[in-house]
């Protein structure tokens, strides 16, 4: 609740989304006074903003009368989102870490992407029937996933990698899922302007850019929570049977990422592999003895720490910083 409170009260100069479309779609949606005129606005607003995102904002003007309610709703749903899906699989990994990792390293980051993250967030919460093998649960939490982003579909990939994977001869499955993400990555501009173009051309700027080539600073980011679950592979792969696949979900995150060079918007795909990098690593803080875990959990919480100071504070990566009260 202090989170999403947090981020109700700020100012529309922290985030860049707010101004790009929170601000706008708050300010038509005030001024309807029912559901039935909230979905006769003009097209640009329906075409271009998912329904449920307008429901919301039409909630949080009637409920609280300002941009507040729109922006603390929001936060209010990935919040409780991404910490219920984690304490729903909290057997399985360090609850406590797993909250400390996400408050550092991806709380400032859901002031941005703001549809997408309550799309990722329920997609998260939704990690429970992968466990489970629940197909039909998990296609539902899709499926509302998508009323705030169209994206969420892509949330589908994580049950059906998981499926694929988790079965005998792991190795060489893992092997084949990287080679076509890959593959994927450096053909990713001829396969959006031939076949999503047709589908969905609203995302043909996605592969608006240069080549995809190497991005630094995305593979700098990402290697010491890469190298920790590497070296701990076996006990971890020991303690949590799903753990061959959060590993295998933070290579292709890091791949994905690579999509940067070509643009932000590209690079976005790869969000929804991120609770692999809060799975992972709170996995690695639940086993061992006592000083094993100790040492894990200092190495954690000081590299989410660092990353918070260098992305957000130095660099000022999403505009987040320095907050400012509306």
């Amino acid at each position: 609740m202090i989170l999403s409170l947090l981020a109700g009260f700020r100012d529309v100069s922290v985030g860049t989304d707010v101004r790009i479309y929170a601000q706008s779609v708050y300010h038509e949606v005030s001024h309807v006074s029912n559901i039935y005129e909230l979905f006769n606005l003009p097209v640009y607003t329906i075409n271009g903003i998912e329904s449920g995102y307008l429901v919301l904002a039409f909630i949080g003007s009637k409920v609280f009368g300002s941009l507040f309610g729109l922006l603390f709703l929001t936060s209010l749903i990935i919040n409780t989102g991404v910490f219920l899906g984690l304490y729903r699989i909290k057997e399985h990994l360090s609850y406590n870490i797993a909250i400390v990792i996400y408050c550092f390293m991806f709380y400032q980051h859901t002031y941005n992407m703001m549809r997408q993250w309550m799309a990722m967030a329920i997609i998260i919460y939704g990690i429970k029937y992968i466990y489970d093998r629940n197909l039909f649960k998990y296609i539902v939490v899709i499926l509302v996933a998508t009323l705030f982003h169209r994206t969420a579909f892509i949330g589908i990939l994580l049950y059906a990698i998981a499926a694929y994977v988790e079965k005998p001869h792991t190795f060489w499955r893992q092997t084949v899922v990287l080679t076509l993400t890959v593959i994927g990555v450096v053909y990713f501009q001829y396969f959006v302007t031939s076949v999503i173009s047709e589908i969905m051309p609203k995302y043909l700027h996605y592969a608006d850019g240069e080549e995809v080539s190497l991005f630094w600073p995305e593979l700098a980011i990402r290697i010491p929570a890469i190298a920790l679950c590497a070296v701990l592979y076996k006990p971890m792969k020991k303690h949590d049977g799903h753990h061959a696949f959060w590993f295998l979900m933070m290579l292709m995150e890091m791949i994905i990422s690579q999509l940067h060079s070509i643009m932000d918007f590209a690079g976005r795909i790869g969000s929804y592999f991120n609770a692999s990098r809060i799975i992972e690593m709170s996995i690695a803080c639940k086993i061992g003895h006592r000083n094993q875990k100790i040492l894990s959990k200092s190495l954690v919480v000081m590299y989410a720490v660092i990353y918070w100071f260098v992305m957000y504070i130095y660099f000022g990566f999403g505009d987040t910083y320095p907050y400012k009260f509306m």
